[in-house]
């Protein structure tokens, strides 16, 4: 053998011996890309499950919004209603005690007469 017989024979050796972790490496990058596609299609799910869950609670939140504004005209409506209910009372006592009053008058003066005279 000769000695570019030699250094072709170890060249080839080695190249086969490289060959071997590339094939390795190659068949187990094309199964990470696999697994890389999956977990692409599940965050793009996601991401579209995220929208609607987001465009949902911007929904409820003006429904919320919406529902307080109206509570709380109603709440003002009724305090109103109250305050004009309590004066209404207000008043209507007064004239009552006024009557009681004009009432006792009457009964002390009927009860006794020389009062009157």
């Amino acid at each position: 053998m000769t000695a570019i017989d030699i250094f072709v024979w170890v060249s080839g050796s080695f190249s086969v011996l490289i060959a071997v972790p590339m094939v390795v490496l190659a068949l187990w990058s094309g199964r990470e890309a696999r697994q890389l596609r999956i977990i692409q299609a599940e965050l793009v799910g996601l991401m579209g499950e995220s929208r609607q869950l987001g465009e949902e609670l911007r929904a409820l939140q003006h429904g919320l919004r919406v529902s307080q504004r109206v509570a709380h005209v109603e709440a003002r409506q009724a305090a109103k209603d109250v305050s004009g209910a309590v004066e209404e009372i207000g008043v209507a006592v007064t004239e009552l005690a006024s009557a009681v009053e004009l009432v006792g008058e009457t009964v002390a003066a009927d009860a006794d007469p020389a009062a009157t005279e």
